[in-house]
């Protein structure tokens, strides 16, 4: 049941409300439209909420799962990229991936999650694919983290353990990346993906992870010998080397010389010839004695001996009685002996002496094996054009030096810089920079009017206001105007004039009343026409002295 001060509020409200003329219930009306409308231009326009992507690349299942518990937790949400993308308020999406992962949404690409729902009668096949598939949805979660990696999709080939293999196969895997934006992969994050995987799998090798983009591109064909050096095989990947050795030595140079020339202002191309085969080499240095170095060589073994025969030993056998030094069975003897007497002439000897030595010297010995790694420039050459308009004679040969020096300049290996001024097309620019102004100039406007209509709503809303307050003060003011009625006689009452002292409010040329010439005049009647045509004509007023006598019967009625 209502209140007493809501009664009283509710009494005040019809009394104000019984108080109003037509007039001022058509206006209060508008106001209170006027206002309601701009509420809700107002409302409408601030509830722009900014959205961010809860989840991207659903397939339709988890999409119209995450789609159904979104609506039963009463979130705002959209769809976008053809249903795979569900869009909710940006301040609300972690609070939502926690609410909804305990939920089990998304269901599809679980990654370890697959492996809590096994139970006891699961069979081993069973149990291989689960953890084969976990393993695949951790690993693609993981690459999608990467910031050039939109989405990831990652398949492995696991062999299977067998006591009758000696030599188990190898497990290798393959990745499928989608780019995100223009940039596609670079080679670091290809590296990076590799060995990732790699790193993953028990007893994967490098060598064994293939990485394919979204467009077809092998951006890494696995086989290589895992040394972690650039190793190309084949001519596909040695273009691909080139092309990107190429392409950072153009960007380098570009950018350094459009710090000084300005953007569009400079072009650059660079060409460079690499040497991309790993060789290997190995040398072998002897070293020689220097006759004229007073160093003693290295003795790394020494030996000698001595062999003697003397005729002392002979002639005291011959005493003797022996057979001599040697008998007569066809050796050697003491005559077939003969020494040098210094004369020149041999003469025969009593004695033999015999004496041999062996040294053995050290040699220097120096040996090297190198291993030379595929990525050798060969040549470079470089051609930049400039515009004539901004560099002058002495600017070119300041830019051929810079570059010269950036690159790495070498006359032995026939390097070239070439730089020259040319007039420069600037018609595409001078398109792009007008239609960005234009898009800026369309965008400012926009952005103007949406001020100046929502400035136009609350001036509306404010004058409305004013308006209704003062409609609703007017009518809360009872003004009370004396009528003099005056002496009130029969007969034919001439035309008074305005001001005059019977009514000073009537008009003037006041229609006279006939009166019947044959019976009396009725003195009532005359004055109830006299107040009928002043109600006609002052209503207002003759409300307000009405309500004002009422008031005072009132009043003498309370005491």
């Amino acid at each position: 049941m209502p209140t007493s001060d809501q009664s009283n509020a509710l009494g005040r409200a019809k009394e104000l409300a019984g108080k109003l003329t037509p007039i001022q219930k058509i206006t209060l009306g508008a106001v209170l439209l006027t206002v309601i409308a701009g509420g809700l231009v107002l409302s409408r326009s601030s509830d722009a909420v900014p959205m961010t992507a809860l989840y991207t690349d659903l397939d339709a299942a988890d999409a119209a799962s995450v789609v159904d518990s979104l609506a039963g937790r009463g979130v705002q949400h959209d769809l976008a990229d053809g249903g795979k993308t569900v869009l909710v308020p940006k301040d609300e999406v972690y609070d939502l991936r926690v609410a909804l992962a305990g939920e089990g949404l998304p269901s599809s690409n679980d990654g370890y999650a697959l492996l809590d729902n096994q139970g006891i009668t699961t069979s081993e096949f069973r149990q291989r694919i689960d953890y084969q598939r976990a393993l695949e949805g951790e690993l693609a979660k993981t690459l999608t983290a990467l910031d050039g990696v939109q989405s990831a999709s990652v398949h492995l080939a696991l062999p299977d353990d067998s006591v009758f293999v000696d030599e188990p196969a190898s497990p290798t895997a393959s990745v499928l990346v989608v780019p995100q934006g223009v940039g596609g992969i670079t080679s670091n994050e290809v590296e990076a993906i590799i060995h990732l995987v790699a790193s993953s799998v028990k007893d994967m090798q490098p060598e064994g992870v293939s990485v394919i983009d979204s467009d077809g591109n092998v951006l890494s064909a696995g086989g290589g010998d895992g040394s972690g050096g650039l190793a190309i095989g084949g001519t596909s990947d040695r273009t691909k080397a080139t092309s990107a050795y190429e392409a950072d030595m153009q960007a380098s140079i570009l950018a350094m010389l459009s710090k000084a020339l300005g953007s569009n202002k400079v072009g650059v191309t660079v060409t460079a010839e690499l040497d991309l085969d790993q060789t290997q080499q190995t040398s072998e240095d002897y070293g020689t004695l220097d006759p004229e170095s007073d160093e003693q060589p290295y003795v790394i073994s020494n030996s000698a001996s001595r062999e003697e025969y003397g005729a002392d030993a002979a002639g005291a056998n011959g005493a003797d009685g022996e057979t001599g030094i040697l008998g007569p069975d066809g050796a050697l003897t003491a005559d077939d002996i003969t020494v040098d007497d210094g004369t020149g002439t041999p003469v025969a000897a009593s004695g033999y002496v015999k004496e041999e030595a062996d040294t053995q010297y050290a040699i220097d010995r120096v040996v090297e094996q190198r291993t030379i790694v595929p990525g050798t420039v060969n040549q470079v050459s470089v051609a930049i054009v400039v515009d004539e308009a901004t560099v002058t004679p002495e600017q070119i040969d300041t830019i051929d030096t810079l570059v010269k020096a950036a690159i790495g300049y070498s006359e032995i290996r026939g390097d070239k810089v070439e730089v020259q001024a040319l007039p420069f097309d600037t018609t595409a620019s001078t398109e792009a920079e007008e239609l960005a102004k234009a898009e800026e100039a369309a965008a400012a406007k926009s952005q103007m009017m949406g001020m100046v209509r929502t400035i136009a709503v609350l001036l509306v809303i404010i004058i409305a206001l004013i308006l209704g307050y003062r409609s609703a003060k007017k009518a809360r003011t009872v003004t009370a105007t004396p009528i003099n009625i005056g002496e009130i006689t029969t007969g034919p009452r001439p035309s008074l004039g305005p001001g005059s002292a019977i009514d000073p409010l009537a008009e003037a040329d006041t229609e006279a009343v006939p009166i019947a010439i044959n019976r009396p005049p009725d003195r009532d009647a005359i004055v109830m026409n006299e107040l009928t045509q002043m109600a006609d004509r002052r209503p207002q007023e003759v409300a307000n002295v009405l309500r004002a006598w009422l008031a005072e019967n009132k009043a003498g009625a309370r005491r």
